[in-house]
């Protein structure tokens, strides 16, 4: 197992860099073209589209009372910028830190104490490489009353057209990583396009274990 983590890290740590290779060769091409400097417009570009993100009505009741945020697989940072924008005390995390306010770590094993933070963000969970143990960890550095909100993207992230689904919930509530987890695997396989609070989890998690506690019965 710790040679597989240990060859997990090295490829994300290559991928991570390529993206951002990429990304800057992709902006300079642009910039040759249009004489602006394409950099500094697509963060901003990304920068208000997290900020429309966050500031949706949907997200709001849920978010806008917890301050103290932290962001997990941050990269450039344009969420937590967005994020600092509208007055949230943001900090991001990454293999690989890129922009500013963001540090060094792995989301499966987060370099902050116990109860830092009262909000969670994340758009890159299905990196992961022992979902569980990122879970865990979210569980530890929350905050009793916090909130967890993961954004997951079906198909191209740069595409206009990209379907997104996004889950808000309370990693302190009993079964809610498994519920996740499972809901994670429905969603990305379904192309689903939704947001669920955790009233829709708690249901779905009641249907399991009736249906788990039917098939015991019939001794399945």
């Amino acid at each position: 197992m710790k040679k597989k983590y240990k060859k997990y890290l090295a490829e994300q740590k290559k991928l991570s860099k390529k993206k951002n290779e990429d990304f800057h060769v992709k902006c300079k091409k642009l910039s040759e073209q249009t004489g602006n400097d394409e950099l500094v417009i697509t963060i901003k570009k990304r920068i208000k589209k997290f900020r429309h993100f966050f500031r949706d009505k949907r997200l709001t009741k849920w978010i806008s009372k917890r301050k103290k945020v932290l962001s997990l697989g941050s990269r450039r940072g344009e969420e937590v910028m967005a994020f600092k924008s509208l007055g949230y005390r943001a900090i991001g995390v990454d293999l690989i830190p890129y922009g500013k306010n963001i540090v060094e770590g792995d989301f499966h094993n987060l370099p902050f104490a116990d109860k830092s933070f009262n909000l969670i963000f994340s758009n890159s969970v299905d990196h992961a490489f022992d979902l569980q143990k990122v879970f865990d960890e979210m569980h530890r550095v929350l905050s009793k009353r916090g909130y967890c909100v993961l954004h997951l993207v079906i198909g191209d992230e740069y595409k206009d057209s990209n379907e997104m689904v996004t889950h808000i919930m309370s990693l302190n509530t009993p079964h809610a990583q498994a519920i996740v987890a499972s809901r994670l695997k429905e969603v990305a396989k379904k192309g689903h396009v939704g947001i669920l609070d955790f009233a829709d989890m708690k249901q779905r998690l009641r249907t399991a274990v009736t249906q788990k506690s039917i098939a015991t019965q019939k001794g399945t």
